[in-house]
């Protein structure tokens, strides 16, 4: 109902802290509770959604960027351990995720996502597991499409492709695929990889563009007619 972005921040701001701050610390183990606080960031300041979604992405990147590179990925230091430690953000965390996944940026929203539905899903099961690690693989794909922070941020926010996350999220996916097989799932998977490899190719990157395709055609069910390279090309690019 608030209209000024400064009124609305305060309420997201709160609601996170909330979540991080009270509602972790008391229930440790509370899977949900890291899925709920995953979701803020990925929805709620990732996404576009909300009308002053540009005030919730500016916010958190200067309050993130004292402890960055100029990449957005976290410089490992003592200092910036400490710095860190009053978002409740562990660096060795932060560092072994950028191993796993690519050069994170955590001037973003889907890059926090990542890091604390990571932190929840071993205190996950069932549902609730599944849900967990969709936002882990959504993030990815986001970042893949939008994981590149343009250096004109503060004044005009138009973050880029960033294929460096491409085998990471098409790798979430395929596990999520293996853990919670079902007919969406493939849909899903089998749409991403199509997506990756228009992406590849419209990039100039041959190799990779052709390394998707055959996951593809790997991936796909057994009976079903394979599309040339070049129709995978043509139909992912249409919906890019």
């Amino acid at each position: 109902m608030y209209t000024r972005p400064e009124d609305r921040l305060r309420w997201v701001k709160n609601g996170v802290l909330l979540l991080r701050d009270d509602a972790i610390r008391f229930n440790p183990k509370d899977g949900k509770l890291f899925r709920e606080l995953a979701w803020m960031y990925q929805n709620k300041i990732g996404e576009s959604l909300d009308l002053c979604h540009l005030a919730y992405k500016r916010e958190l990147a200067k309050a993130l960027s004292p402890c960055l590179a100029p990449d957005g990925t976290v410089v490992a230091s003592e200092a910036n351990r400490e710095r860190l430690k009053e978002r409740k953000l562990d660096l060795d965390r932060m560092v072994e995720l950028q191993r796993r996944y690519g050069p994170l940026d955590w001037r973003l929203g889907e890059s926090h996502a990542i890091y604390w539905a990571s932190y929840g899903l071993p205190f996950t099961t069932g549902p609730e597991r599944l849900m967990t690690r969709r936002l882990i693989y959504q993030s990815l794909m986001f970042l893949v499409l939008r994981g590149k922070l343009n250096a004109e941020y503060e004044t005009e926010w138009k973050p880029e492709q960033n294929l460096a996350f491409a085998i990471s999220a098409a790798d979430e996916l395929a596990e999520t695929y293996r853990e919670f097989p079902s007919r969406n799932m493939q849909k899903v998977f089998l749409r991403f990889l199509g997506k990756l490899t228009a992406l590849e190719q419209l990039a100039g990157n041959e190799w990779m563009a052709h390394f998707f395709y055959e996951r593809l055609v790997k991936a796909l069910p057994e009976g079903m007619s394979v599309p040339s390279f070049e129709e995978v090309v043509r139909e992912a690019s249409a919906h890019l």
